[in-house]
């Protein structure tokens, strides 16, 4: 009898030895074979986003490097397909799950090419990096990489052409089971990629999102049309009265929430996180502005000193203007006077403030949050 239940005991052991084995087993990058010379390697489950592989007698070049840590595990599963030298990995923008193994490419001699925006941004760079303005093309396996760079999920996110393969990468800024795009420049972000995606795109492109499955020109007009359904119906609501609470529990908030995750709400997506979409959906409302011409801003742009020797640095280009606080703040601005400014999506009423002498010059500006000011500084 002793036996037998030591032999029962070992065998539940060895089941469950076996169950918390598999439970701590590394997610699998499974891959999608375009053609011979590209690729597609698929993250989720922690691993990161999805690389976009180039091969040919130029080498290797990737579109993203998946996680932090998961890098190595990234050449591995590449190495199973070509042993040609990795030379360049397109970064679409520098959240963790999509530079994360940028150093372990570059220990194998590859370069990072990236948009020149990283002093707006917490991430410090690659070791080896190539960075560009605005735009980017080059030549690799008898592709034409075009390289686009918007601000939409973030400030540096860019947009990847391969024209021969007909092939469009979007980054963060859609995906067939996420949604919709808000981002940090709220509805103007998400019209500056979406017009740009659908300018390159045509009925055989293929779309490769940032995460989940491939997706196609078809994909790319109903998200589009979904996401400006999203902010016409939330600020309509918001408009007329409705509270954020109210609006995340409305009938047709559900269903658009249901259709950007297809077709029903992801564990992760609890209340808090639905709530703070439609939150900052009404926050990015750029719909009530102060109409200035680009001389009249111009007197707003440059260096802001404060008291502590930091500087606030107002900008502006063809896509709005801007503010940065060295590496503690970037934001868009949404003009509501000619002496205050907020801040597009933000969640405490932050907002400068401008003082202007007689003759029109801006002397200094604050920086308030809820009404109280936080420091000041003046203009050099």
């Amino acid at each position: 009898m002793y036996k037998f239940l030591s032999l029962s005991l070992l065998f539940v052991w060895m089941i469950l030895g076996s169950t918390a084995s598999l439970a701590k087993e590394e997610p699998k990058i499974t891959t999608t074979k375009i053609n011979d010379n590209f690729w597609v390697l698929h993250g989720g489950n922690g691993l990161g986003a999805n690389v976009g592989m180039s091969i040919g007698e130029d080498g290797i070049v990737l579109i993203d490097s998946m996680n932090v840590g998961k890098g190595k595990l990234l050449i591995e599963e590449i190495r199973k397909i070509s042993d040609k030298p990795i030379k360049y990995v397109i970064n679409t923008h520098d959240h963790r799950d999509h530079r994360g193994g940028n150093e372990d490419f570059v220990a194998l001699g590859a370069t990072i090419i990236y948009p020149d925006y990283l002093k707006h941004t917490g991430y410090q760079g690659a070791s080896r990096d190539i960075q560009f303005k605005d735009k980017m093309s080059f030549s690799a396996n008898g592709e034409v990489f075009t390289l686009y760079h918007v601000k939409s999920h973030t400030w540096n996110d860019v947009i990847v052409h391969m024209k021969n393969n007909n092939a469009v990468f979007t980054g963060d800024n859609h995906a067939t089971s996420w949604g919709p795009n808000i981002g940090v420049m709220g509805y103007q972000g998400h019209r500056i990629v979406f017009d740009l995606v659908l300018a390159l795109a045509n009925e055989d492109t293929l779309v490769v999102p940032g995460h989940k499955a491939l997706a196609d020109l078809n994909h790319i007009k109903a998200f589009d049309a979904k996401t400006k359904e999203w902010f016409q119906h939330v600020l309509t609501l918001s408009k007329a009265g409705m509270s954020s609470e109210e609006i995340v529990n409305h009938e047709k908030t559900v269903a658009l929430f249901t259709w950007f995750h297809g077709g029903e709400f992801p564990d992760w997506l609890k209340p808090d996180r639905q709530l703070a979409r439609v939150q900052t959906t009404i926050l990015a409302d750029a719909s009530n502005t102060y109409e200035m011409s680009t001389n009249q801003l111009q007197r707003y742009l440059g260096s802001y000193l404060l008291s502590d020797g930091s500087k606030v640095t107002v900008f502006a280009d063809d896509t709005g203007a801007f503010a940065q606080k060295d590496q503690t703040f970037m934001a868009n601005l949404l003009i509501k006077s000619p002496s205050k400014f907020d801040f597009n999506g933000w969640d405490e009423k932050e907002h400068l403030t401008f003082e202007l002498n007689k003759q029109g010059q801006v002397k200094k500006l604050s920086f308030n949050v809820n009404g109280v000011e936080q420091f000041t500084a003046v203009k050099q």
